[in-house]
């Protein structure tokens, strides 16, 4: 496995996108800091054979991808279909307008095999951000979107629409309630059963809430691997509950791989949840507690 510096893939990119390259920085101009970490949700992705991007981590000048932002975004590859392929970090118009110009830093040269990417981009306009290979030169043969959530919904439309949540079946896992605490999940929807990386899911079941007079209860995700910005459990849809019993549903998009619970929450700390997905999450998560 080897990466080509950016700038090799200039030519590259001149082929496919007719001349729209333009330059680095003028030598000896000093680097900007790196924008924060920022949350993102992962749109339509398309794939040949055993080929597979990963975004790790997006950093951004604002959360919502807005048009001026500064963008980077790393990961990890897998490339099985081809000797060689350009991996583009770019931008899609959804509503026309054209292609913004391809920056060298936007662009790497990939070989057979794995490896990891840092790709960057500054926006010129609103769109959907994605991670893609392409032939050299030629046209994308895969790659993953990733965005804002409303971002992603339009993603999902310009694609066809996002595939609808099925029942799945789904192992319990570890949970712990305080006395007069319950969450009960009945039922697990998801866009596939594998429940990761950009799957939606919905839960629904119910709860009692005998411990305190008035909760948070939240569907939330424990990562695999905690980044800056992201520690401990991420929750993804929320809603607030009072003492009693009651129902609920709760949805969220996967952004990490890691083990979904959901759990109540008092003034942002949580006290009491049920873990739920597949064999092999929930044997890594009781694996992770003991």
């Amino acid at each position: 496995m080897s990466h080509h510096p950016a700038s090799a893939f200039a030519i590259v990119a001149l082929a496919l996108y007719g001349g729209c390259v333009t330059e680095n920085a003028p030598r000896g101009a000093r680097a900007p800091a790196e924008p924060p970490p920022v949350a993102f949700v992962l749109g339509p992705r398309h794939f040949q054979g055993d080929d597979w991007i990963e975004i790790d981590e997006v950093l951004a000048s604002s959360p919502g991808f807005a048009a001026g932002d500064r963008v980077i975004v790393r990961g990890r590859y897998e490339l099985r279909s081809r000797d060689q392929a350009g991996l583009v970090l770019h931008l899609t118009h959804l509503n026309g307008g054209g292609w913004d110009e391809i920056y060298p830093e936007q662009s790497m040269v990939v070989d057979w095999g794995s490896g990891d990417f840092e790709l960057e981009i500054v926006l010129r306009r609103e769109g959907a951000l994605h991670v893609s290979f392409y032939d050299l030169p030629g046209a994308a043969f895969g790659g993953v979107y990733f965005g804002s959530r409303e971002q992603m919904r339009e993603a999902y439309a310009h694609a066809g629409g996002a595939p609808a949540p099925r029942t799945t079946p789904f192992v319990l896992g570890p949970l712990r309630f305080p006395e007069g605490d319950r969450i009960r999940i009945e039922e697990v929807l998801a866009t596939s059963p594998d429940l990761d990386l950009g799957d939606r899911v919905i839960v629904r079941g119910s709860y009692a809430l005998g411990s305190r007079e008035r909760a948070v209860l939240a569907l939330a995700m424990s990562p695999v691997r905690p980044s800056e910005g992201m520690k401990g459990s991420l929750p993804e849809s929320v809603t607030a509950v009072t003492k009693g019993a009651g129902r609920f549903e709760l949805e969220c998009v996967v952004l990490v791989r890691g083990a979904l619970h959901v759990s109540f929450y008092d003034e942002g700390t949580e006290f009491g949840g049920l873990y739920f997905g597949t064999q092999p999450q929930m044997s890594w998560i009781g694996a992770r507690q003991h």
